[in-house]
């Protein structure tokens, strides 16, 4: 589950899925359409996988 930091919507991945680009893992708000930062807290190993997930800050 993921929180819009401008406007505090809360949102699933199936309404704001993850996506990537050159700058990271973001989700886009579909309400004020504010890119939010996603960061990958998964495993370090090649098949551990990619876990996001949203920083306070």
């Amino acid at each position: 589950m993921w929180i819009c930091k401008q406007c505090g919507e809360t949102l699933d991945a199936d309404t704001a899925p993850p996506n990537v680009d050159e700058q990271g893992f973001f989700f886009i708000c579909p309400s004020c359409g504010k890119r939010n930062v996603l960061k990958n807290v998964g495993g370090k190993g090649e098949d551990d996988g990619i876990v996001l997930a949203q920083l306070d800050s």
